[in-house]
């Protein structure tokens, strides 16, 4: 008995409660609304046969928010303005480009500090989770890799994600037992290169169609195609062609982190357990679209619902390879719960995974 997802009670219902709480407090519960949904969605996973549990609070999310509001948000809000009154227009673009560096920077340390976070609010058996290691590490790295991306016309993104994925998993702890991650990016190109192709030629196609619109609009109204009217139709038909560049993109990503997934579940371990990810491509496209329908069909109330969904499926298709009894052997260590000030960050930077 390795994961398991028990079907949980009532997300539907819960979304619902979420809704017209958020719409009596004018937007202030979703704090706690999101660390309801976490609770269930935890509570339905199953290690060796025991749940997981969440402890973290709505109040630590408001708070962390806060935090982040004054210390990061205000002064960003009010450097350009500072700026431009004491040295005018460069001044201004100084203070863009610092600003665009700053949270550039600041993306990768909301990531890192969300997951340590949410590790530290796991529960297992009585046994926390945790995540150590140099956080600043981490952000560098995603930070220049970023910057890397149209360098290498996207390239560098399989490289990329393994090393990010590695400096998270090899600082990560469950107690006394820590995982590894045995690097490597190479089996993931093969699959990137198609899918990097059908993205190149989608993103040429979709710039063809809408030139392609705009020339046909202006030679009904007989003007040249830089002088053609903003009308119904043009907006329309380039929503129509985005909106289908997105779609196509989103099933052929969905297929890419497929493999991804079950590339990266075989180079993580456990003390001594193993894991085998068995997510298929088609299996992960039908999530994307089918939760992508949920969520917008529902304007967002049923995002819940989503999630859970999300959830199974990632747990449904991770399996332990090796005997469990290595499980029974992890105990939790001395020391103090650190009071992390939630995820203010990440929510700010909007970053979120549940």
């Amino acid at each position: 008995m390795g994961l398991s997802w028990r079907r949980p009670v009532g997300f539907f219902g819960l979304a619902v409660i979420n809704l017209m709480l958020n719409i009596g407090t004018l937007g202030l519960y979703q704090f706690w609304a999101k660390a309801e949904v976490r609770k269930r969605i935890w509570a339905s996973v199953r290690l060796a046969g025991d749940p997981l549990g969440y402890s973290g609070s709505g109040r630590e999310l408001l708070t962390g928010f806060l935090t982040v509001f004054v210390v990061l948000i205000i002064p960003a809000i009010l450097l350009p303005t500072v700026a431009v009154l004491a040295f005018g227009q460069p001044g201004l673009v100084a203070a863009q480009i610092g600003i665009y560096a700053v949270f550039g920077f600041m993306f990768g340390l909301a990531v890192w500090r969300a997951h340590r976070y949410r590790l530290r609010r796991t529960w297992w058996r009585g046994i926390r989770g945790d995540l150590v290691g140099n956080q600043w590490e981490y952000a560098w790295t995603s930070f220049w890799t970023a910057l890397m991306i149209p360098l290498t016309l996207g390239w560098i993104l399989p490289w990329r994600s393994a090393r990010l994925q590695r400096l998270i998993t090899e600082g990560m702890r469950l107690g006394s037992a820590r995982f590894s991650f045995a690097e490597s990016a190479g089996p993931l190109y093969a699959r990137f290169l198609l899918v990097w192709l059908v993205n190149t030629v989608l993103l040429v196609a979709g710039l063809v169609a809408v030139g392609m619109l705009i020339s046909l609009l202006s030679r009904r109204y007989g003007l040249d195609p830089r002088d053609a009217p903003v009308t119904i139709e043009t907006i329309l038909g380039s929503i129509a062609v985005v909106l289908g560049v997105l779609l196509v993109f989103a099933l052929t990503s969905a297929w890419y982190r497929a493999a991804q997934f079950n590339h990266f579940a075989a180079c993580t371990s456990l003390d001594g357990v193993r894991f085998r990810g068995t997510m298929t491509g088609l299996g992960l496209m039908w999530l994307t679209l089918s939760n992508w329908s949920i969520s917008i069909l529902s304007a967002g109330v049923l995002l819940p619902v989503a999630q859970a969904r999300a959830a199974r499926y990632a747990v449904q298709h991770l399996h332990v390879v090796d005997p469990e009894h290595h499980l029974d052997s992890i105990v939790q260590p001395g020391g103090v719960l650190h009071a992390d000030r939630g995820e203010g960050l990440a929510y700010a930077l909007n970053f979120d995974a549940f």
